[in-house]
C-alpha cells in the first residue's frame, strides 16, 4: 500500500529543521527546566520533526495499531512500571527501528542508552534512536545490550545546532522515504561484522548485526547457562540424596523455570498476576538485601545452617522467612487459589503443589535471575 502524501520532500523537510532547530535554540533555557515533560517534548519537537521526514504520525491512513506506521507509546504506568518505547515506525507492515525519548533537562546516560537499544534488541531490530532533541544518537544493535557498554555499537550522535548542516544526512538515515527503500539495510550490509559469538559474548564497537544469533538462540542459550546455575545452587543447598532420587533434580529445576518464565511472559503482556516478581525482589531486597549478616545466614550450605523454626514445617516450607523464595513461593500458591478468589489465579498444573517449593534455593541465585529475565 503506498503511503499517504504528507507533503514531505527534503526541501520541506530542510525548511521544518531550520524552524525547529531556531526554536529549541530561543527556549533552551526554558526546555532544560524539569517542569518540562517528554509528552511535551514530543508535540512541539519530535513530532513535527518526524512528520516532516515523511512519517504518518497521525495514522491518516487509518490503519490498525498493529500496522500503523508510527506507534506512539504514552507513558502509562503498567503494573508500576513504564513499558516500551516511544516510538515504533515502519514501512510496509514491516517494523524498522525504534525510537526513545528523553526531556532536555536529562543527560542522554549509559543508562538510556542500554534501554533503546534493549527496546530494539527484544523486537529484533537493526536500529535505535536515542534523543532529546537537543542530541540524538543512533545505534547499530548488532548484539545482546549490555549497561556497562553504553558506547557498543553507536553510529551516529548529532548535537541540535548541527542539525541544519547535516540536513541530508537526516533525511538519509530516518526519512520514511528513504527507509522504505532500503537505506537502513544498506548501511547494515556495508558495517565490518564481527560474530557475536556464543554466550555471554558482547557487541563489538560497532558491527553489523549478525541476524544469524537471533533473539531467540540468545535466549536459549540463557535458559541453558540458567538450568545449569539453578541445579548447582540446588543442589548446595539441599540434600543431595533426596535431589538425586527419581531425577528429582531435573524435575525441580524444570519446574521452578517454567513457573518464573510463564509469570514473566504474562507480566510482559499486561496479563495480571497480581504482583510483579521484580517488585518481589525489589521488596525483599528492601527488607533484608542489606543485612549481610541475615543474607549470609540463609545462603550456607545446608550443614552449616541452623534448623528452622517449627512454623516452616507447618506451612510445608523449609525456606526461611527472609528468604527471597519463600516469598516466590507465597506468590506461586497464591496463583493456585481453590477455590478462586478476587486474587488472579490459574486453574493448570503450572501452579499446582509440587515438592520443588519445600526445597531451598539461594537468594544470589534467584534475584540474579529475575533481574536477568527482566531484561
Amino acid at each position: 500500500m503506498p503511503p499517504m502524501s504528507t507533503g514531505a520532500g527534503f526541501e520541506n523537510f530542510e525548511k521544518e529543521l531550520n524552524r525547529l532547530v531556531e526554536s529549541f535554540g530561543q527556549r533552551l533555557s526554558e526546555l532544560k527546566k524539569s517542569s518540562y515533560v517528554e509528552a511535551q517534548l514530543r508535540d512541539d519537537f519530535l513530532n513535527p520533526f518526524f512528520r516532516a521526514l515523511g512519517w504518518d504520525m497521525e495514522n491518516r491512513a487509518g490503519l490498525i495499531q498493529q500496522k500503523r506506521e508510527v506507534e506512539i507509546e504514552s507513558r502509562t504506568q503498567i503494573g508500576g512500571r513504564q513499558k516500551r518505547a516511544d516510538y515504533l515506525f515502519r514501512t510496509d507492515a514491516r517494523d524498522r527501528f525504534v525510537c526513545e525519548a528523553k526531556k532536555p533537562a536529562e543527560e542522554l546516560s549509559a543508562r538510556y542508552a542500554f534501554q533503546a537499544k534493549r527496546y530494539a534488541w527484544n523486537k529484533d531490530l537493526p536500529v535505535a534512536v536515542l534523543t532529546d532533541f537537543e542530541e540524538m544518537k543512533i545505534y547499530s544493535v548488532g548484539g545482546k545490550p549490555h549497561a556497562d557498554e553504553p558506547h557498543a555499537g553507536e553510529w551516529k550522535s548529532w548535537h541540535f545546532r548541527q542539525y541544519p548542516l547535516i540536513a541530508h544526512e537526516l533525511w538519509d538515515s530516518l526519512s520514511r522515504e528513504k527507509i522504505a527503500g532500503g537505506s537502513i539495510d544498506a548501511v547494515i550490509e556495508a558495517l565490518p561484522k564481527k560474530p557475536a559469538g556464543k554466550g555471554k559474548a558482547r557487541q563489538q564497537w560497532l558491527i553489523k548485526p549478525d541476524r544469524s544469533r537471533a533473539l531467540d538462540t540468545d535466549f536459549l542459550e540463557f535458559l541453558d547457562e540458567a538450568r545449569k546455575e539453578l541445579a548447582s545452587d540446588l543442589y548446595k543447598h539441599n540434600d543431595h540424596a533426596e535431589l538425586l532420587e527419581d531425577n528429582n533434580l531435573n524435575e525441580a529445576v524444570q519446574r521452578i523455570l517454567d513457573r518464573i518464565l510463564f509469570l514473566r511472559i504474562c507480566e510482559d503482556r499486561d496479563i495480571d498476576t497480581g504482583e510483579l516478581l521484580q517488585s518481589i525482589v525489589e521488596k525483599w531486597r528492601k527488607n533484608f538485601g542489606r543485612d549481610e549478616e541475615g543474607r549470609r545466614a540463609h545462603q550456607r550450605p545446608l550443614e552449616m545452617r541452623e534448623e528452622p523454626p517449627a512454623d516452616y514445617g507447618a506451612s510445608g516450607l523449609r525456606a526461611p522467612k527472609e528468604s527471597l523464595w519463600r516469598a516466590v513461593v507465597r506468590h506461586f500458591r497464591a496463583l493456585d487459589r481453590r477455590p478462586p478468589t478476587h486474587v488472579p489465579f490459574f486453574n493448570g498444573n503450572l501452579f499446582k503443589p509440587h515438592f520443588s517449593v519445600k526445597l531451598i534455593v539461594g537468594d544470589d541465585w534467584l534475584a540474579g535471575f529475575c533481574g536477568d529475565l527482566s531484561d
